[in-house]
């Protein structure tokens, strides 16, 4: 509008800044300083049913909506595209609907990926199909995990995290389901009421294996999973972050007062207005 812009000398100022700004960043070279990448699987689509169950919402939309608001910079994926990247520059890999996976996918993630320290984190049910049997032993082969069938009947599941004050629903039963069932494993959540182990970690030879049988959610569990595993934290406000070696970028609906830590070990005090990108 710029009849608006006229009027207001704030924004037009701002939309100067931005201009010039973008100018002079045009021809430099961009990288993306993401310490995270999320996997995901487009044929895993074709092994689904043909109707809305709780995890459509839960696995594709909530979960990443709630992960990518965790303060962190991450990078997005295709599974077939795995054995492209570098796998060096993530701390953590995240295998967010790898719910189909051939032999060749295991053996790449297992000869080049789960390496050095790094934090694989497993939603829901990776691996379950090979495209012609379903099985809850190639999950438990993937992830590490010793894992068990569980029916939830018509109840919908909820999950404690221990030690926090963390709990989510999932929005309807879910099938199929298991329980971890991992004598070596730490337990970082359960079935709430029970003693059933939905979420648990396991340190490997080489990697960190953290499994939730059902979808993570919360930016706040994101965040403490990430900072464990060693990832950079920018911000600590559920808000959406992303970087590259020459800008930061947040997306902020309420606006307000905010510390932006920066990788040198400098915090930059900003005061953001709100339903901005800054």
């Amino acid at each position: 509008d710029r009849v608006g812009l006229g009027a207001n000398s704030v924004y037009l100022e701002a939309a100067l800044k931005n201009r010039f700004l973008f100018d002079s960043l045009l021809k430099e070279e961009m990288r993306s300083a993401a310490d995270i990448l999320y996997v995901w699987d487009q044929e895993s689509f074709f092994y689904v049913k043909n109707r809305w169950t709780p995890i459509c919402y839960n696995l594709l939309d909530q979960a990443p909506e709630e992960a990518l608001r965790s303060g962190t910079a991450g990078d997005h994926i295709y599974l077939f595209d795995l054995k492209r990247i570098d796998p060096e520059k993530y701390k953590a890999i995240v295998f967010m609907n790898v719910n189909k996976m051939s032999d060749a996918d295991k053996e790449l993630i297992m000869s080049r990926i789960a390496k050095n320290g790094r934090t694989l984190i497993w939603n829901y049910m990776p691996a379950y199909t090979n495209g012609e049997i379903n099985s809850f032993g190639f999950t438990s082969a993937i992830t590490g995990f010793s894992i068990t069938p569980f029916e939830c009947g018509d109840k919908t599941p909820e999950i404690t995290i221990g030690g926090t004050e963390i709990k989510y629903r999932m929005d309807g039963p879910v099938s199929p389901m298991a329980v971890i069932t991992d004598p070596e494993a730490e337990t970082l959540g359960t079935l709430s009421g029970t003693n059933q182990v939905i979420m648990a970690k396991k340190k490997m030879a080489e990697y960190t294996s953290i499994y939730s049988t059902l979808p993570i959610h919360t930016s706040d569990l994101y965040r403490s999973i990430f900072r464990e595993a060693g990832c950079h934290i920018y911000s600590e406000t559920n808000e959406f972050t992303y970087a590259n070696n020459k800008l930061i970028m947040i997306h902020s609906k309420e606006g307000g007062k905010r510390s932006i830590h920066l990788r040198n070990g400098k915090i930059a005090e900003l005061d953001l207005p709100p339903l901005s990108n800054w």
